[in-house]
C-alpha cells in the first residue's frame, strides 16, 4: 500500500470494469470479482484517509461493507442471491477476525456477535453455507474471547464446549429437516416441520 494513489486507481478502474461485467452477466464470478474491487477500494480509501486507523478500523469497514452486501442480497438486488449472501458472510467474518487483532473489546465483541449473527441468519434463512461460516468462525472467535476474558477458570472450556454442542445440534437438526423435506417432496406429501 505504499503507493496509495496508484492503489485507489487501480482498483476504481477494477471496479468500474467489474460492476458493468456483473450487472451484464450476473454470475457468480462477475459478482465476486466486484465485491473483491470493493473490499480492496474501501480499505484501501479508509487508510487515504486515516493512516492510522488500526485493525479495528480496518476489520470493522470490510465488515460494515459485507453486512450491506448481504443485506443487499438477501433483498434480491444483488443476483445470485446465494452468492451475495456467501460473500457477504465471509466478509462479515474476515472484517471481525482483523478487528480483533487490535486486541480490543470492541473487536472482541464484534467476532461474538459476527458468529452469533452468521447462525441465526443461517438458521433463519435455512442455509447451511452461512451456518458452515459460523461454526468455522467460531472456532476461532469463542476460545480467543474465553480466554482472554476467562482466562484461569473453568469457564473457558465450559463456554467452548457449550458452544460446541449447540452447533452439533443445529447441524443434526438441519440434516433432519432436509432428509424430512426431500422425503416429503419424493411422495407429493408436503414436508413435515
Amino acid at each position: 500500500l505504499r503507493g496509495q494513489r496508484d492503489a485507489v486507481a487501480a482498483e476504481v478502474t477494477g471496479l468500474a470494469f467489474a460492476l458493468p461485467m456483473w450487472w451484464r452477466t450476473r454470475s457468480a464470478v462477475q459478482q465476486a470479482a466486484a465485491f473483491a474491487g470493493a473490499a480492496a477500494l474501501a480499505e484501501t480509501g479508509l487508510l487515504r484517509i486515516s493512516p492510522h486507523v488500526g485493525s479495528f478500523g480496518y476489520g470493522l469497514a470490510l465488515w460494515v461493507l459485507a453486512a450491506c452486501w448481504g443485506v443487499l442480497a438477501e433483498r434480491g438486488y444483488l443476483a445470485p442471491r446465494t452468492t451475495g449472501l456467501v460473500l457477504a458472510g465471509v466478509g462479515t467474518l474476515t472484517g471481525a477476525l482483523i478487528a480483533m487483532i487490535s486486541d480490543s473489546t470492541p473487536g472482541e465483541i464484534l467476532g461474538v456477535v459476527t458468529v452469533a449473527g452468521l447462525l441465526a441468519a443461517g438458521i433463519a434463512a435455512h442455509r447451511v453455507l452461512l451456518i458452515g461460516l459460523g461454526a468455522v468462525g467460531s472456532l476461532y472467535v469463542i476460545p480467543d474471547a474465553a480466554n482472554r476474558y476467562l482466562s484461569g477458570s473453568l469457564a473457558a472450556p465450559l463456554a467452548f464446549a457449550a458452544v460446541g454442542l449447540v452447533l452439533l445440534w443445529l447441524a443434526l437438526r438441519l440434516a433432519r429437516q432436509r432428509r424430512d423435506s426431500r422425503d416429503g417432496a419424493g411422495n407429493g406429501a408436503p414436508a413435515p416441520r
